[in-house]
């Protein structure tokens, strides 16, 4: 079974060996921790459904105000950011187990089964299945 820390390593190597908590990234300040503390709740998520206003609340700001932020030092929005992290543990986890499709989507979060196999398409520009034919 994929876990978080696996995740995480894929991240690492896409991202040349930087982690996503690296202080440097965009010129982070030791008073900017709500940025690591969000980067953190994101990272441990078990299921890729973040509650956006409770980590709003938890970082001591409004939600627009925390979106804006996150994007300012990430570069990206934070439902890009799970959705990137989401398609690298289905990518992971149609290459590394025998798991039904219908299984995988529903351990990262989705319901609906036709859209998340839209979004492995549009992420990845191939069909599921390509992924656990070795």
């Amino acid at each position: 079974m994929l876990v978080i820390r696996d995740c995480l390593w894929i991240i690492l190597c896409l991202n040349g060996g930087k982690s996503p908590y690296n202080q440097e990234i965009r010129g982070l300040s030791h008073s900017e921790a709500w940025l690591l503390d969000t980067l953190e709740k994101l990272e441990n998520l078990e299921d890729f459904v973040p509650n956006y206003a409770r980590l709003a609340r938890e970082a001591g700001m409004r939600l627009s105000t925390l979106r804006e932020k996150f994007k300012g030092a990430t570069g990206k929005p934070m439902h890009v950011y799970v959705l990137e992290k989401r398609m690298i543990a289905a990518r992971a986890l149609l290459g590394d187990t025998d798991l039904p499709l219908k299984e995988i989507a529903v351990r990262l979060g989705y319901s609906d089964l036709y859209y998340f196999h839209h979004q492995l398409q549009d992420a990845y520009g191939c069909l599921a299945l390509r992924f656990s034919q070795k």
